[in-house]
Parts: structure tokens; sequence; C-alpha cells
């Protein structure tokens, strides 16, 4: 089933998603957040990484909600095996 302006028909589970459920959000945390720091050099950055944190969980539910519509069972099995920002070697595959 696909939704108005939703071209993809397949759950993509491989290359960056085969690790991470939201690699660019994973980047953007690892890069943006640490540059961001050690330019302003002072708490700030606590508090962008706070207000980005909620700004991606808000982005991400709402994601995960449409693929869950979508893909249903394969997109559940999917987050059952992929971490959601950083790859977890504990994790079950």
């Amino acid at each position: 089933m696909l939704l108005p302006g939703i071209r993809a028909n397949r759950l993509i589970t491989k290359g960056a998603y085969g690790l991470s459920q939201n690699p660019l959000y994973a980047v953007l945390i690892l890069f943006l957040v640490p540059g961001v720091g050690m330019v302003l050099n002072s708490w700030i950055i606590l508090t962008i990484a706070i207000v980005g944190y909620l700004a991606f969980r808000k982005f991400i539910h709402e994601e995960e909600e449409l693929l869950e519509r979508i893909f249903g069972e394969e997109y559940r099995n999917y987050c059952k095996k992929t971490s959601l920002f950083f790859p977890n070697p504990y994790r079950k595959k």
C-alpha cells in the first residue's frame, strides 16, 4: 500500500539502513553537535544537543508511524534488528 506522495514500494534495509534506522540523524549527531561545540566552546552545545534530540524524536516518531502503516510486520521486524541511531554489535540480527 502506498500513500500519496510516497514512491517507494519496498523497505530499504541494506547499506547504511542495515546499520541504523536513521543514518542521516546519526551523522548529524556525530558531526554537527561536537562541531558546533568546538566553535562555540560553551554550554550552548548542551542546549543544542537537547533541542536537536527532541526535534529528531518528533520527526522520527512520525516517520516510524508512517513506515509501520506502509510496511507493517516487515518494518516491525526491521526495527527489532536495527538500532535507532548507532550500530549496536550486541543486537540480535
